[in-house]
């Protein structure tokens, strides 16, 4: 899992991760929402044409062919500011979106980034750690000797592979901590191109 994610850390910031495309996609269909709202506010035309083969006697077999044109205009006169108001909701709602977005980009970027630099105390911790466990191991192994050449109690054995323990242990949860932030930068980099 480890060698995984180890290429994590080697990568940038992913900007265009979905939440972050999602919203910046909602923002962009809150501005069109706007700029529809703002398009209502002034004069409509529709122009309509048809054409089609009737036969309106029925039983006798006589073809007309009618042509139709129509046209119509609409304007808002007595609407008490409603586009108005409709285009003005529309675009705080836009910025309001744009704004979400811009907040979930730096809070990412700042965990991201703030993850990278706790991954960097760790590993170099981890190599402290290491050593450390390492000579809380010769040193249970020396009192074990010592306690076999009648020099040393059971208790001191105890307490040495008590201390040794304790040190492992505290490895494996410096081990968990750098994968659950490997983890993390794994999941808001950019994808690695082959």
């Amino acid at each position: 899992l480890r060698a995984r994610l180890a290429g994590a850390a080697r990568r940038t910031f992913d900007k265009d991760a979905p939440e972050l495309r999602a919203a910046a996609l909602t923002a962009r269909a809150a501005r069109a929402a706007a700029s529809s709202a703002r398009a209502g506010r002034g004069p409509t035309v529709q122009l309509s044409a048809r054409t089609s083969r009737d036969y309106p006697n029925g039983p006798i077999h006589e073809v007309i062919q009618q042509n139709t044109l129509g046209a119509a205009a609409r304007w808002p006169l007595f609407e008490g500011g409603r586009s108005f108001r409709e285009a003005a909701e529309q675009e705080a709602l836009a910025t309001a979106a744009e704004a979400r977005r811009a907040r979930a980009e730096d809070e990412r970027r700042s965990a991201w980034a703030q993850a990278r630099e706790k991954l960097a105390g760790l590993t170099e911790e981890e190599e402290t750690q290491r050593r450390l466990v390492d000579r809380r191991r010769d040193i249970a192994a020396v009192v074990y000797d010592s306690y076999k050449a009648g020099r040393a109690s059971y208790l001191e054995v105890e307490s040495a592979n008590t201390t040794l323990l304790s040190a492992r242990v505290q490895a494996a949860r410096l081990t968990v901590e750098i994968l659950t932030q490997l983890a993390l930068i794994d999941r808001w980099s950019a994808p690695e191109v082959p």
